[in-house]
């Protein structure tokens, strides 16, 4: 794991990523939340520099992302283009591998952003994205930039995706892991660990998935060993970082706590964990409240709050100073907390569920 250095405060996609005429065009949006003005780009593929573009243009009308995000005046001109003379040889190293731009917002890095031009890996059916709560290659992306940046996730580590779904993450991580790292997921629903086994790990064979036969209320219902029972199926030490997006927030405290015991154990001394989940805290219960926030979680769940008191996994929330106590009390170090857009506040720093990196010591 390399050091860490805070971007400045942005949100951004690198949405299409081609080659016309000889031209790599790079497409998308990105906008500083302290509405300064992006200045310029520095684009890598595969970590090497690209930097004789012959078009760099930003802070152009970008309406539907202003719509999304209403309260930051410089969404509203948010998008960017980058075109780049390639040669013929270059454009065939460029093809199914991983483009990175960075914006440079008063001369210093903001959010990475991601894309791979012309990937060979498949997208899963829409009916499998939904699964998983919709959204598949954009997510990835946008996470594997969190990896880099706010993690600090080198190449070379190995990575631990608890509650991996389809292979959302590993799309990403396939294009920027290189043995001896890898990856291993494992998810409770079936299907969706099958289908990551066929259609990522013969491209990529260190990526690997395991099936979890735990019991879920929402998810896998049939199951009878709980997750407050299940031992991670890894030696003490093994990974650099463990990532958990979207699981904390459909279970029950107890079960969070043992989760935490496990992640410490399989931690390597330093790794990292980054975690997403529902803070509540007074800015929180205002969004709640007022009805800004995108989840009602009103009612008292034995150590947390739910939307949904007939199916409360579906989401649940937990106190803040609660929640973080129980990440201190195992040993882990907080290095950063992103408030995201969920509960409606004005001053988050990521889009969606609020999000931990944490260290173990």
């Amino acid at each position: 794991m390399r050091s860490i250095r805070e971007p400045v405060p942005s949100l951004g996609s690198l949405d299409r990523v081609t080659i016309q005429d000889g031209i790599l065009r790079l497409q998308g949006w990105v906008f500083s939340l302290k509405n300064q003005p992006i200045n310029s780009f520095q684009v890598f593929c595969q970590g090497e520099p690209l930097s004789n573009w012959v078009e760099m243009a930003a802070n152009l009308p970008r309406p539907d992302i202003h719509q999304a995000f209403p309260t930051i005046p410089a969404a509203a001109n948010a998008r960017f283009r980058i075109f780049i003379p390639v040669s013929h040889q270059q454009q065939e190293q460029l093809r199914d591998n991983l483009i990175t731009v960075i914006p440079l917002i008063a001369g210093e890095p903001g959010c990475t952003l991601c894309n791979v031009l012309e990937p060979k890996l498949p997208l899963p059916d829409a009916e499998m994205v939904e699964a998983i709560g919709g959204g598949f290659a954009g997510v990835a992306f946008q996470f594997l930039a969190q990896f880099i940046q706010r993690v600090g996730l080198e190449p070379t580590d190995t990575v631990l995706d608890i509650g991996c779904g389809v292979g959302r993450l590993a799309y990403a991580l396939s294009y920027y892991l290189k043995p001896p790292g890898f990856y291993h997921g494992f998810d409770i629903m079936p299907h969706l660990i099958q289908w990551a086994t066929n259609h990522i790990t013969p491209h990529f064979p260190h990526i690997q998935f395991h099936h979890a036969h735990i019991y879920n209320q929402l998810y896998n219902p049939t199951a009878t060993t709980t997750a407050l029972d299940y031992q991670f199926p890894y030696a003490d030490a093994s990974f650099d970082l463990v990532c958990l997006t979207s699981v904390f927030t459909h279970m029950r405290g107890a079960e969070i706590r043992h989760y935490l015991n496990e992640i410490h154990r399989i931690l390597k001394p330093g790794g990292r964990c980054l975690c997403t989940s529902f803070l509540l805290n007074p800015e929180a219960e205002r969004g709640i409240s007022n009805g800004s926030s995108s989840q009602a979680l009103i009612y008292p769940w034995e150590d947390g709050f739910t939307a949904n008191p007939e199916m409360p996994e579906q989401a649940v929330g937990f106190p803040e100073d609660l929640f973080l106590d129980w990440i201190t009390t195992r040993k882990f170090s907080i290095l950063g907390k992103y408030y995201g857009t969920w509960s409606g506040r004005r001053d988050f720093t990521v889009a969606h569920q609020d999000m931990l990196v944490i260290e173990k010591n």
